[in-house]
């Protein structure tokens, strides 16, 4: 189960934190507050593929944390990763 998820520099996201209880959790918000790009963060730490367009702007790096009942999950993404594996994939 999912007890928490961190996000730093994802999309228009400079630092977000959400905890997250047994049972359901619901989030909710108005339009543009980011309810998307906590899922997609979520896609990512667990293997999605991502592009640089992830990394928020004027940021070196993205980072995402997901903590998971007795396990941690953790992935960095960096800008200049994205562009590097741009290159190799039209060499």
């Amino acid at each position: 189960m999912l007890a928490g998820l961190k996000i730093d520099n994802i999309a228009v996201i400079e630092k977000a934190e959400a905890v997250f209880s047994h049972g359901l959790n619901v989030i909710t918000g108005e339009t543009g507050s980011g309810k998307s790009i906590l899922m997609s963060a979520l896609e990512l730490v667990l293997g999605a593929r991502a592009d640089a367009s992830i990394v928020r702007e004027n940021a070196k790096e993205a980072e995402i944390e997901a903590e998971m009942e007795e396990h941690l999950i953790y992935s960095k993404h960096t800008a200049e990763n994205f562009i590097k594996m741009k290159k190799a994939e039209y060499i």
